[in-house]
């Protein structure tokens, strides 16, 4: 193996003294690094008074953009996020940023192309200091007989799109639908997202019995869009109201014909004999279809009448003003329950209860943890092959590398610091080595809890065979490093890699092993 001597004139032997001191102090270094980062992991404690808030993600919602300019559907702006705060209410534990604020922050940037640009909504989250930014458009057809929806879920810590949602509607009542599926779309964007990053596991499904189905036909009385519309939303919030308090499916007759595939004659035919009036005949087609109960709702002018249909026959109808208070309109739906013998849904144990209420947490490390600093401290196992293999067969040591995101978020730089200690066999009694290197590193998987990632890297290692003289060599390595996460700070790493020694007389190549801690800075 190539080598320069040490021993130079006569001073040779003091020069073999203040190398000796080197190699001592370079090990005294490294371990002390070692032990520092081992320090701060037992220093590192979860503080139990840090308030809970303050770890969760923000999520702003954006007003949607009314592209076509639609008066008779300014409305849709609104609804859409307040729908979307419902359904991630359901399903997540989160914070959502002041919508004055984030309508403020809206209000300052500019719409190209019927949109937002990735730098805007990059400024709005920035402005909101929100995580997560929900937003989106809506726009008629060419033939204007269309509403079409677009959503978008940007995971702003991490500068990346999480997923979009389009649906398209008709004009009718089927918007409301349409409205809940791209809330639904959006929640299970966020879902799989925080699934995939928080390794949290899915929801065992439980097989429940099949529920009895009823109902909600309403009466087509309105006259104008409007009151269409206002007809249309006291449907659904009865709706609501009904499915999360009593026992039953409840569905609109809508939502039946798309469910069964009605044909669009026998619509227009339940249409026309619900806007005469026509209960018995109505009752008739849904008792021929298996549907022997359903509440037949009409809405005019500021009242609301339901009329109850139990096995096919008629009951006492109730009333409410449509103005009326919540709790008013919750005691009206209590009645007309209880005329048609629907009961409320058995009260769960407390236990069951508290469970099917937990929520997934997004926290803010769930959406930033993707691109992480890392230091790492690791110990090392070397075994040589080739021509080196018959000098020191094995050698065992450390190593500190480093990665970290710079310019790319898919490609870090790479630097690492290694020393080892070999015994030599035949002619060659011990040998160490120390080098650097540096190279790249690719982020191929990453998680919150586990991030694997491949590398390549190259540099010199400078070492010393049976304590006579120094060497100096090039070396070419390639590996992988697994990173399992204890906490936002700490991970356990492995690392396996081959590496490449340059050597005239002894080239080289080793397989490398590595176990130890990472901290993320």
């Amino acid at each position: 193996m190539k080598h320069v001597q040490l021993i130079i004139l006569d001073g040779g032997f003091m020069k073999k003294i203040e190398c000796l001191k080197s190699i001592l102090l370079f090990f005294i270094y490294y371990f002390v690094l070692i032990g520092v980062g081992g320090a701060m992991i037992a220093a590192e404690v979860p503080q139990e008074n840090d308030s809970k808030q303050s770890d969760l993600a923000r999520v702003a919602i954006l007003r949607f953009l009314n592209v076509s300019h639609s008066k008779d559907h300014q409305w849709v702006e609104n609804s859409l996020p307040d729908a979307i705060n419902i359904s991630m209410v359901n399903k997540f534990e989160f914070m959502r940023t002041d919508p004055k604020k984030v309508a403020e922050a809206q209000s300052q940037e500019k719409v190209k192309g019927g949109t937002y640009t990735l730098e805007a909504i990059n400024r709005i989250a920035k402005k909101t200091n929100s995580d997560i930014l929900i937003y989106g458009d809506f726009k008629l057809s060419e033939k204007k007989d269309t509403i079409i929806i677009h959503a978008v879920v940007y995971n702003a810590a991490g500068k990346k799109v999480i997923g979009t949602v389009t649906q398209e509607s008709e004009l009718t009542n089927r918007i409301f639908k349409a409205i809940d599926i791209i809330a639904e779309g959006i929640v299970q964007h966020i879902y799989r997202y925080a699934l995939r990053t928080e390794e949290i596991a899915p929801d065992k499904q439980v097989q429940t019995k099949k529920k009895k189905l009823r109902l909600l036909v309403l009466v087509p009385s309105y006259k104008t869009k409007k009151d269409k519309e206002k007809a249309m939303r006291e449907l659904e919030q009865m709706k609501h109201e009904l499915n999360g308090k009593y026992d039953g499916e409840f569905i609109t007759i809508f939502e039946y014909y798309d469910k069964f595939r009605v044909p669009d004659p026998e619509r227009e035919k339940i249409n026309t004999w619900a806007k005469h009036r026509k209960t018995k005949k109505i009752i008739g087609w849904l008792v021929n279809r298996g549907v022997k109960d359903a509440f037949i709702i009409l809405v005019r002018r500021k009242k609301v009448s339901i009329t109850p249909v139990v096995k096919g026959e008629v009951k006492e109808k109730v009333t409410y003003k449509t103005n009326a208070k919540l709790e008013k309109k919750k005691k009206a739906l209590a009645k007309v329950s209880k005329i048609a013998e629907v009961s409320e849904k058995p009260k769960e144990n407390p236990e069951k209860k508290e469970k099917k209420k937990q929520k997934i947490t997004l926290k803010k490390s769930t959406l930033k943890e993707e691109h992480v600093r890392t230091i790492r401290f690791l110990a090392s196992g070397i075994k040589s092959f080739g021509k080196l293999d018959s000098y020191v067969s094995y050698f065992v040591g450390g190593q500190v590398n480093a990665s970290f995101p710079f310019l790319f978020p898919w490609l870090y730089p790479y630097f690492s610091l290694d020393a080892g200690y070999g015994p030599g066999k035949k002619s060659v009694n011990n040998m160490w080595f120390a080098g650097a290197k540096g190279g790249i590193y690719f982020p191929y998987l990453r998680f919150s809890k586990f991030r694997f990632a491949v590398f390549a890297a190259a540099g010199a290692y400078t070492g010393q065979v049976q304590s006579k003289s120094l060497f100096l060599v090039p070396v070419a390595d390639f590996g992988n490093i697994i990173d399992f996460s204890i906490t936002s700070r700490f991970s356990v790493s492995f690392s396996l890699s081959g590496s490449y020694l340059f050597d005239q007389d002894a080239p080289g190549i080793s397989a490398n092993a590595y176990l130890g801690v990472g901290y993320n800075i």
